[in-house]
């Protein structure tokens, strides 16, 4: 079993164990006619270069299309609900990934061994942000009518962060191609992490602690439904002594494998250094939902959700506890069931895990 797979599963029984131990102060503190027990898994994923298979795969992989995003938000929560108080355990992890077209063609290029257009330059630009993150998550709800028997529901929430694993900086210069095999570069580098993959420079893992604050807003009036979610409206991580690297980077370290393509081993002309205190802002992320109430059961909707920056929006149609959205820009469908306080919900652009480029899982339960 490799160290990496080790340290996960790790995490993931560290999660489970302090997740359960909030749920069991929580009920000792109250009785359980009075307490509910609810837990809320989301996995979000997005890439328009490759395939999400070929994603996790160092980009390996026949199927490319020039693109600028990639992108994964996982959120896990476990926790008890009594009266109009929460207390639950948080586990969450995002990439965020924006690069150049230029850059993702020649790294999709370079990792598939494909030929190069001798004399073409190619221009790097990648922007990285990354944290894993667990916590306690603290909230409030409640609700009052208004306007002959309008509805508003609100809920406040807030996070205490525990964070690791700190990737944010960026990487911005060009590459020229000097044969089909071969090409070299040049490009500014600044970025801070816990693990250095650029140079495999050895240092101690800095570690953070945060914050996040979210809201939930609902309305209902006559067959009118508007639903709002807004996550990380102010949410930000604090990193102490978090290592980093600054300076130009270039291609002058140079092998080549068997087959004759060029492997690059980045040299570094600057310096590294470690940061006392570095902050990281955790970007917000809303959801909102418009939908109309017609009869039998039957129901249509507007969808429009931010995700880190980017905007998307979707129509949906539903029918009882069954519900069909589609989302324009990534033509992504997703089919949800919700019955008796109980969510699943799963949506993609493709049927094959090998010509997936978006993924979304949503497993959830509040009674």
């Amino acid at each position: 079993m490799s160290s990496k797979l080790s340290l996960k599963l790790k995490q993931i029984v560290r999660a489970v164990f302090s997740a359960l131990t909030i749920c069991y102060v929580a009920f000792s503190v109250t009785t359980l006619s009075a307490a509910n027990v609810y837990f809320y898994i989301e996995s979000s994923t997005y890439s328009d270069t490759v395939t999400v298979d070929s994603a996790l795969n160092e980009w390996k992989g026949k199927d490319f299309d020039r693109g600028e995003r990639q992108w994964t938000w996982n959120w896990f929560e476990l926790g008890v609900e009594f009266d109009h108080f929460s207390i639950g355990y948080l586990y969450r992890e995002d990439y965020d990934l924006r690069f150049s077209a230029d850059m993702a063609e020649l790294y999709w290029l370079s990792s598939n061994k494909l030929p190069l257009q001798p004399d073409r330059i190619f221009q790097l630009e990648l922007n990285a942000a990354h944290y894993q993150a667990r916590g306690i998550r603290l909230g409030w709800n409640d609700k009052f009518t208004f306007l002959h028997n309008a509805l508003f529901r609100y809920r406040l929430a807030a996070s205490y962060l525990k964070a690791e694993d700190l990737i944010e900086g960026y990487l911005s210069g060009n590459a020229l191609a000097t044969s089909e095999n071969e090409y070299e570069f040049n490009a500014n580098l600044f970025y801070h992490y816990s693990e250095d993959r650029l140079f495999d420079r050895v240092v101690d893992e800095p570690k953070g602690e945060g914050y996040s604050i979210d809201a939930q807003f609902e309305l209902l009036i006559a067959q009118h439904e508007l639903f709002v979610d807004i996550k990380d409206i102010k949410a930000e991580i604090v990193w102490r002594d978090a290592p980093y690297t600054e300076g130009v980077t270039s291609s002058d370290n140079r092998e080549y494998d068997s087959d004759g393509y060029v492997v690059v081993l980045p040299t570094l002309s600057g310096y590294e250094g470690v940061s006392e205190r570095y902050r990281q802002t955790l970007p917000n992320r809303w959801f909102a939902e418009y939908r109309y109430e017609f009869s039998l059961g039957f129901n249509a909707g507007l969808l429009a959700k931010s995700q880190f920056s980017d905007r998307y929006e979707g129509v949906s149609v539903g029918l009882g506890g069954l519900q069909v959205d589609y989302w324009l820009e990534m033509e992504v469908w997703q089919l949800t069931w919700n019955k008796s306080g109980f969510i699943f919900s799963l949506g993609s652009d493709a049927f094959s895990t090998n010509e997936m480029k978006s993924l979304y899982l949503n497993i959830g339960y509040n009674n």
